[in-house]
């Protein structure tokens, strides 16, 4: 057979594929009648093979178009998405075994792809010219979108319906696998379709999640990430393990996810930073979770956000003339203690100096600033931050560092971590006093010890308490500054001391027979006080607790007590010497 003969009878059949259909080729009578296989392989040749080939695919897509892409509009259009999809699929495959077959016979490759991008350019790719999309374009993608949320539900409810099946190691679906196999799922507008879809779904879980901050909740979304969002990224992106650049590409599409979850998460619980202070210490697992997200994270955003939205916090409620300095103290001390469990701990002190520094200049303006620190310092309540810390600064003074501040463990899941472990503990006392002066507060404390001393029922001389917050005072201001204080003490002791020395005496005196009284012997009527001038402050400042009479400058006793204590003063005068 000549070239020309052969050229003719491929001709002729691609004209009975034109009238009858693309199955009709397959007939064994119409390769016989046109001598099909003998003329392809006359026509194998080069440079004829690329004529022929060129010259089949494209009388057959024209027929594949004018027949079964009309038929697949006519079914999207009309409502019929999956039934269009699957005959798409089915005619699309017995089109390309066919085209395969004869470039394989003519030796061509090329042309198959031909075929394909031609088909995926009439289904998706807008014209050149107008911009228009094709026809059916917009209800197959929403058609997409519907079915790959519902596919995404399937996943989180464990569903096994007829188009939904898990096979080695990874889910499959049918439409998913249909649109693979059509080459769709590689097209940018599938990809962006699908990425819009777990994105939405991932920020539609975080904005689900409650407010309920005692209770950890980031590992259960990076959970169902793994198992919900990963598994669709596999189907979606049909990932082959011996494809390596697509398995990067998955890849990277679950990476990303992952930060958008955390990110997304990390703004919610950083929007409600001032409920998570407020509840502080309950609110530790939500921190914990808020920590994880940093950690996590690549970059930046989620660390400058939290810092802009604290400062602007604090600045928007603090800073205001109606605000009670205890609360603000309470506050400010909230977010350190939040803050450090937040940030490690070689990065606190710029964090937090930065976040809490207008606040502090705030708090220092005011006129009850020191007084509110020392009371919240001296309360004896287990609810005081600071009194808790100051057990911290004893802890650590009795025994030392030993460098395990510094670690910052990430090995351990966070619900497996303690609520704030010791290294984490925040050093509130030390902000507190870079911005407020020692003196200022140890000379207001003097004040509240003497008022707490002084306020003492009578021979009530226990000073226990004062002296543990002392000591505690001491790891934190240091010694020298709180002397006057220890002085103080000591001299609550001294009059103890005095006291029951005169006690004894009086009881032991002997009394004149006629001097018995049948009356009932009363309780010991004097208490004495012993104050050291130099390190008490004025009487005056000194009123005890809910009193509001003024002290005088030295103690007047009762005329009934001046004798007593005139007797007992000469037995004071001087000392005598031991035997």
């Amino acid at each position: 057979m000549r070239e020309d003969d052969a050229l003719s009878s491929l001709v002729c059949v691609l004209e009975v594929a034109r009238n009858e259909g693309i199955a009709s080729t397959l007939n064994p009578d119409v390769a016989s009648k046109y001598r099909l296989n003998e003329s392809l392989k006359v026509l194998s040749k080069h440079p004829l093979n690329a004529l022929a080939g060129e010259l089949l695919v494209r009388k057959i897509f024209e027929v594949f178009e004018s027949t079964v892409l009309v038929e697949y509009f006519n079914d999207m259009c009309s409502g019929n998405e999956p039934l269009a999809l699957r005959h798409l699929h089915q005619r699309y495959h017995e089109t390309q075994a066919i085209i395969r077959d004869w470039c394989h016979r003519l030796n061509l490759e090329e042309p198959v792809a031909y075929f394909t991008v031609s088909l995926r350019c009439h289904l998706l790719q807008p014209d050149l010219l107008t911009g228009e999309s094709p026809r059916g374009k917009n209800e197959l993608l929403n058609f997409l979108h519907a079915h790959g949320r519902q596919v995404l539900r399937e996943i989180e409810e464990g569903d096994r319906g007829h188009t939904f099946t898990r096979g080695v190691g990874e889910f499959r679906d049918e439409v998913l696998r249909q649109l693979h196999d059509l080459t769709l799922s590689s097209t940018p507008d599938l990809r962006a379709l699908w990425k819009s879809v777990l994105t939405n779904c991932t920020l539609e879980r975080i904005a689900s999640l409650d407010d309920d901050f005692t209770v950890a909740r980031i590992q259960s979304c990076m959970q169902w990430k793994d198992d919900v969002v990963d598994s669709f990224v596999f189907m979606a992106l049909f990932a082959d393990s011996e494809n390596s650049e697509l398995r990067s590409e998955v890849n990277r599409w679950c990476e990303e996810l992952e930060q958008l979850l955390l990110v997304s998460y990390g703004k919610k619980r950083i929007a409600s930073f001032w409920d998570v202070v407020v509840e502080y210490p309950d609110s530790t697992p939500t921190l914990h979770d808020l920590r994880f997200c940093l950690q996590r994270c690549t970059d930046d955003t989620l660390r400058s956000g939290l810092i802009q939205t604290v400062k602007w916090m604090l600045i928007s409620r603090l800073h205001r003339a109606g605000t009670r300095t205890e609360d603000i103290l309470a506050i400010l001390i909230g977010t350190i203690h939040s803050l450090c469990v937040l940030v490690p701990k070689n990065d606190q002190s710029s964090m937090i100096f930065t976040i809490v520094g207008d606040t502090l200049e705030h708090l220092k303006k005011r006129k009850d600033c020191v007084s509110a620190v020392v009371q919240a310092i001296t309360q004896p309540s287990a609810d005081s931050v600071l009194n808790i810390d100051l057990h911290s600064y004893a802890n650590r003074a009795l025994g030392g560092d030993d460098g395990s501040d510094t670690e910052w463990d990430n090995s351990l899941p966070v619900v497996e971590q303690s609520t704030v472990s010791m290294h984490e503990k925040p050093d509130v006392l030390r902000v507190l006093l870079s911005t407020i002066s020692v003196n200022s507060l140890v000379e207001e404390y003097k004040v509240v010890l003497a008022s707490k001393l002084l306020g003492k029922p009578m021979h009530d001389f226990d000073t226990s308490a004062e002296e543990e917050v002392l000591e505690r005072l001491k790891c934190a201001f240091g010694e020298d500054v709180l002397a006057p204080c220890a002085v103080m003490i000591r001299d609550i002791q001294m009059s103890r001391r005095c006291t029951n020395n005169l006690k004894d005496t009086f009881e032991t005196r002997p009394v004149p027979d006629e001097g018995k009284s049948t009356e009932p012997q009363r309780d010991w009527p004097l208490s004495l006080s012993v104050l050291s001038t130099t390190s008490w402050p004025k009487l005056s400042c000194c009123l005890p607790l809910g009193e509001t009479p003024p002290v005088p400058e030295k103690y007047d006793p009762h005329p009934q007590l001046a004798y007593a204590m005139d007797e007992a003063k000469k037995g004071y005068k001087r000392l005598n010497a031991n035997p």
